[in-house]
């Protein structure tokens, strides 16, 4: 009797420290399990940044998300797992790049598409791995030098998106859509693809700070005239704090990139009642 006591609580203390070391280890794909990887854009486009020198020691460098798919043995995407991301060379972070949180061999958890997103920000050409489990991922991202001249920002006031305003720039309720085009060029006056372009609000002025938000918030030039879109459009919180009895006039808009280039700024008015 006493010998199988023994034996339970030997075995009652062993499940124990396993279920404590799993608490402790990553969460991991099982078996079967599969790793996509995506970069955008898939390749880096280089540009002059203070960013390249603080981070990498490098007068020039770029940036690209990427994100790795965990799929079951089936196709199916899998929530709650955890990637382990390396890189051949750059930066892997989370976070912007004014304030970035290393990600290189840190669990990263998928988001419910099974999704787990890090930044690269590097001056040359790199291979990104990432495993969960023994899900493997492999993805190389080639670098390319882009001297950019101007970016310009306008509205897309063409009507071919139905949910875009072609009224001035000007949000007077929360489903107003604003389009809005990004155009960068080389000194050549031709476009740039593959770029990343980001956008900022600023000068909001009024009682109540207009803070917006953009769909998608980083898109890339994906054509060969350099051209990016996105949409700005009212948040919840925009919406809460409405503008009364006047306009929140003098918000302006940025378009720029990581390597500091950045369009002169676009001027709207808030008018939600």
């Amino acid at each position: 009797m006493k010998h199988r006591t023994s034996l339970f609580l030997a075995a009652l203390a062993a499940g124990f420290l396993a279920l404590a070391n799993c608490n402790r280890g990553d969460q991991v794909a099982p078996e079967g399990a599969t790793i996509d990887l995506a970069a955008t854009p898939s390749t880096i486009v280089t540009s002059d940044s203070p960013v390249c020198l603080a981070l990498l020691s490098v007068s020039k460098c770029g940036t690209s998300d990427i994100v790795a798919t965990v799929s079951s043995a089936v196709g199916v995407p899998m929530a709650d797992q955890d990637v382990r991301f390396t890189n051949t060379a750059g930066l892997l972070f989370t976070g912007t790049t004014d304030n970035p949180q290393p990600a290189a061999n840190i669990p990263i958890r998928t988001d419910d598409f099974g999704n787990a997103h890090v930044r690269l920000i590097s001056g040359a050409s790199s291979t990104v791995n990432a495993r969960s489990g023994k899900a493997l991922g492999s993805l190389s991202l080639q670098v390319t030098a882009a001297n950019i001249s101007l970016i310009t920002l306008e509205q897309d006031t063409s009507g071919d998106d139905p949910e875009c305003s072609t009224t001035p720039l000007e949000i007077n309720n929360c489903d107003d859509h604003i389009c809005l085009l990004a155009t960068v060029l080389d000194d050549h006056g031709q476009g740039i693809p593959n770029l990343s372009i980001q956008f900022r609000l600023q000068n909001a002025t009024g009682t109540n700070s207009f803070t917006g938000a953009f769909q998608p918030s980083q898109p890339v030039t994906d054509d060969p005239d350099g051209i990016a879109r996105t949409t700005l459009t009212a948040n919840l919180n925009d919406c809460s704090t409405k503008c009364t009895n006047f306009k929140c006039d003098g918000v302006q808009v940025v378009a720029f990139t990581t390597g500091g280039a950045e369009s002169s700024p676009l001027t709207f008015t808030i008018a939600i009642q």
